[in-house]
């Protein structure tokens, strides 16, 4: 098939023929989140001035779970919980097994580490570089990571080189990573509803 990658086959096969499609662990899911949680995601994207359809982030540990940022605090979960969700799945060309292992140990590590509407405030802040002295320590505070830094605080953790800046990394900026760089794969499976 002249034209396309292993990367565009992963993207079109499952769409066209229903394949079943299964994440390898240390991939990225981006979705959006339900209830209070989707509200303070929402609001905490507005103080950012961040405008995209990705408010909540995990990464696939198995073939069965996830780990997913969590205002209460990284969690396990199962990823069937996603099957019937629009996300967009990304990860990183190339990764080796122990590489995806170690991704799966780092996301299990941060387990119990939440975020708040004040972090999403401390990013703003340090955006804006009002004077707020504690913004950019609480922005790069391994003890409070919104979902875009979770998933930056995992690469970094296992090693494996996320993007530039990730302190200040954003959902909008990971979306934006994937459909630009040739290093990223990314994968859209089409859910039940389509």
């Amino acid at each position: 098939m002249d034209g396309f990658d292993d990367a565009t086959l992963w993207l079109v096969i499952p769409y066209f023929w229903g394949v079943s499609w299964t994440p390898p662990p240390g991939t990225v899911g981006l979705t959006c989140s339900y209830g209070l949680t989707n509200i303070r995601a929402t609001v905490g994207q507005m103080l950012v001035g961040e405008s995209t359809a990705h408010n909540h982030a995990f990464i696939v540990i198995d073939s069965e779970r996830i780990v997913e940022a969590w205002p209460s605090g990284a969690r396990i979960s199962a990823l069937a919980d996603y099957a019937y969700d629009y996300v967009m799945y990304g990860w990183r060309l190339g990764l080796s097994a122990g590489q995806r292992d170690a991704l799966a140990q780092a996301a299990l590590s941060l387990h119990g580490i939440g975020y708040g509407l004040v972090d999403y405030l401390a990013l703003s802040v340090s955006r804006m570089r009002l004077p707020w002295i504690g913004a950019m320590r609480r922005v790069a505070s391994p003890h409070h990571l919104l979902p875009a830094q979770f998933v930056a605080a995992v690469y970094h953790r296992a090693q494996v080189e996320l993007m530039p800046g990730e302190p200040d990394v954003t959902l909008a900026g990971l979306g934006d990573l994937w459909m630009t760089s040739r290093d990223w794969a990314l994968h859209v499976p089409a859910t039940h509803y389509a």
